[in-house]
């Protein structure tokens, strides 16, 4: 099965559960399930510079 296949299932299933249960995509928005996912965590801080030997 391919990728383009199973997205396709799972959006007909999705669709099939939201007639099911008689939901629509305003009440799943406003229940937070398309919500952003969080931002990436911030990059650890860069390394101290090498010590300068004489």
């Amino acid at each position: 099965m391919t990728a383009k296949t199973e997205r396709a299932d799972a959006i007909r299933w999705i669709q099939a559960q939201m007639d099911h249960y008689g939901l629509t995509l305003e009440e799943l928005d406003a229940a937070g399930c398309f919500a952003p996912p969080p931002p990436p965590p911030p990059p650890p801080p860069p390394a101290p510079p090498a010590p300068v030997v004489c």
